[in-house]
């Protein structure tokens, strides 16, 4: 007992004649400070982390770095039973605000964007950066389209999520009502307040609820153009308000009906083309004269009207370089032709009048005869071969003993056509033959 306790009091005594473990402040401080401003080199090629370590040595390394931790802790606090001054906390690193949070602070951006509507046929200015989706289909319900809807265009932000911030345009013909009472038949969401507005010298309605709509109209079409701003946005509101909204309707044009003259066709006639679809040209000869729809092509389903001085008919349509088969005056004779060509089926014939003057129309569908007759070329004018698979619409008069037949296709695909077609139609005035 002697000989241990002479041990235990020797070891103690050596004990406290060793230095304080703890090293001066100002060593640490500059150790410290070292740390934080010398830079890490390493070679340009080199990794940041070695490429290998075995489980042994991660376990060591884990090890020795926890013993420095506790250890580090120790020094900087006095030991585990010395209460030492309470770390300073860590303020939280302010956000980076978001592109939107930014937007939201500012003013929004300038519209120096122009966009053209093909299918509702207006003009206006967008905000700089923001995506378009054009419609693909005519907008022929009484429901404004939703965010998406192949029936209207979508001017939007793309740094929102989707349908989060966005214009909408759409149109439709009044169909006969006025104006104002064609607004009162739009569904949307319940709404008392609305204020009088003119665009583009068009009368309409501002309503201004959740979402703010403008409703107006010419002669015989009725436009919508929408600004929708989503409530998990709030700021939106404050952003894109009224008289933002004011200002982009302030840049809307509203085409106008083109008046023109096929003055190289045999017959030279005048027409008028809506505003709204746009169309554009095809072929325009001395026998051929062509308008097409743009948007209703893009959407896959080709529409627009055809009208031909044919010269007579074939004495067999299944041969390109067959001779002419003459026909009788008046446009009785061509829908007769035409029910005599085995290849053709003919239905829904009935009277009607282009420019004053007496016109027959039908519903014609034509197929290929297979080798027999593999194209049917029904005028006496050659042109392309006639179109086969496809239910189209004949309207045929005479001009002065010149048979004009006007084909309109793409009607069933296109539901906005007939009555378009119709009013090209009936635009149609013939000069006088000298």
């Amino acid at each position: 007992m002697t000989a241990n306790t002479n041990l235990e009091r020797r070891v103690a005594e050596h004990y406290a004649s060793e230095p304080q473990l703890r090293a001066p402040d100002r060593v640490l401080h500059a150790a410290l400070a070292s740390i934080e401003t010398t830079r890490q080199r390493r070679g340009l090629l080199a990794p940041w982390r070695f490429a290998y370590m075995n489980a042994y040595t991660k376990v060591a390394a884990a090890a020795v770095v926890a013993i420095a931790i506790v250890a580090l802790g120790l020094w900087r606090f006095g030991g585990i039973g010395t209460t030492g001054p309470s770390p300073t906390p860590i303020p939280s690193p302010t956000p980076i605000p978001s592109p939107t949070a930014a937007l939201s602070a500012s003013q929004p951006p300038p519209p120096t964007g122009t966009f053209t509507s093909n299918m509702h046929g207006i003009t206006m200015s967008f905000p700089t950066g923001w995506a378009v989706t054009e419609a693909t289909a005519p907008w022929t319900t009484l429901e404004l389209a939703g965010f998406g809807d192949t029936a209207a265009d979508f001017i939007y932000d793309e740094g929102l999520d989707d349908g989060h911030l966005f214009l909408e345009i759409a149109s439709q013909p009044l169909a006969g009502a006025s104006g104002p009472a064609w607004a009162d038949t739009i569904v949307d969401e319940p709404c008392e307040t609305s204020a009088t507005i003119t665009v583009d010298g068009a009368q309409g309605l501002l309503i201004a609820c959740t979402r703010l709509r403008a409703m107006f109209w010419s002669e015989d079409r009725g436009y919508v153009v929408l600004l929708h701003r989503s409530p998990d946005e709030a700021w939106l509101d404050d952003v894109y308000d009224t008289a933002w909204f004011e200002g982009v309707l302030a840049t809307v044009q509203i085409l106008p009906p083109v008046i023109g003259t096929a003055d190289t066709f045999v017959r030279p006639f005048d027409y008028v083309l809506p505003g709204a679809p746009v169309f554009d040209y095809g072929a325009t000869e001395a026998t051929y004269w062509e308008v097409r729809v743009p948007a209703y092509n893009n959407a896959g389903h080709p529409g627009g009207l055809i009208a031909q001085a044919i010269g007579g008919g074939r004495v067999d349509p299944c041969d390109a370089e067959s001779a002419v088969l003459p026909l009788d005056p008046g446009p009785d004779s061509v829908i007769q032709y035409l029910r005599t060509i085995p290849e053709l089926t003919v239905t829904n014939a009935s009277d009607t009048t282009v420019d004053g003057r007496p016109a027959r129309q039908a519903t014609v569908t034509a197929t290929g005869g297979g080798a027999d007759c593999a194209e049917l070329y029904l005028w006496g004018e050659l042109t392309e071969s006639f179109i086969t698979d496809l239910e189209l619409r004949l309207v045929v008069l005479d001009v002065d003993g010149e048979h004009v037949a006007v084909t309109i296709y793409g009607e069933p695909e296109n539901p906005e056509l007939p009555s378009l077609a119709d009013a090209i139609i009936g635009s149609f005035q013939f000069a006088p033959t000298e």
